[in-house]
């Protein structure tokens, strides 16, 4: 957390999930850490019950969380409107698993979330990310893009946020990700909580043509083990976490 101030970010989002006394003592520290005039945002990860979820309120309450992100599994739309009753205004966030308008009908007319999370490169393309938000805006959700995968689908998403009078935030991968760090000629730079969006045509962004041939594959070639953001090959990168 002190590492993403001071490279300039003003809003931090953690996962938590992993047992009840790591996710109260992590969250009371990252909060303590950031002091009150920068957002935290809690990504469930989709491991909580409702009851785990209902223990960890006066927790997030206490913490003065921005939102809290998929609590419970897609599937289960009815928990997530069961716990807005408890979280007393925190809103409830998803969105990533969602593909096409009519994958976000049910989060949006099930008031299942006040914060929609369509992500370009995931649900159909910038056209069926602004029919989305179109669709969250008559509804008066708010807007912020899930981005996990590469510096063109973040600029993508950057500009869509730009075009929107309701989003609120663009997610940018701080994990060392080469495909965000790396992949464009003009790395995107981050400045007291804001980013430059790209002027040039297009998207405005030109590819590291060195970053490209370096991940680049013939087809048909295997794909090496490794952690690369949302997929994982090789069993060696695989840690899947204990039950909650």
């Amino acid at each position: 957390a002190e590492r993403h101030l001071a490279n300039g970010f003003r809003a931090l989002k953690m996962r938590l999930g992993r047992n009840r006394d790591y996710d109260r003592a992590a969250l009371a520290a990252v909060r303590r850490t950031i002091g009150p005039n920068n957002r935290l945002m809690i990504d469930g990860n989709a491991r909580y019950s409702l009851d785990q979820a209902r223990s960890l309120v006066t927790d997030f309450r206490r913490a003065d969380i921005f939102w809290l992100e998929e609590p419970f599994l897609p599937e289960k739309p009815d928990d997530f409107v069961a716990l807005r009753a408890d979280l007393d205004g925190i809103p409830l966030a998803a969105g990533e698993n969602e593909f096409g308008p009519q994958g976000f009908r049910e989060l949006i007319d099930g008031d299942v979330v006040q914060i929609v999370q369509p992500d370009c490169c995931r649900c159909g393309g910038l056209t069926a990310a602004l029919q989305i938000a179109e669709v969250a805006r008559k509804r008066g959700l708010r807007v912020a893009p899930h981005t996990w995968s590469d510096a063109v689908a973040l600029t993508a998403n950057m500009h869509l946020v730009a075009s929107l009078p309701h989003a609120i935030t663009v997610e940018m991968d701080q994990t060392g990700n080469p495909f965000i760090e790396n992949l464009l000629q003009d790395p995107l730079q981050i400045e007291n909580g804001e980013i430059k969006l790209p002027e040039a045509a297009g998207l405005g962004v030109e590819l590291n043509t060195a970053a490209v041939e370096r991940y680049s594959l013939s087809p048909g070639d295997p794909i090496p083990a490794g952690n690369y953001s949302d997929m994982v090959f090789g069993a060696e990168h695989y840690a899947p976490a204990e039950p909650y």
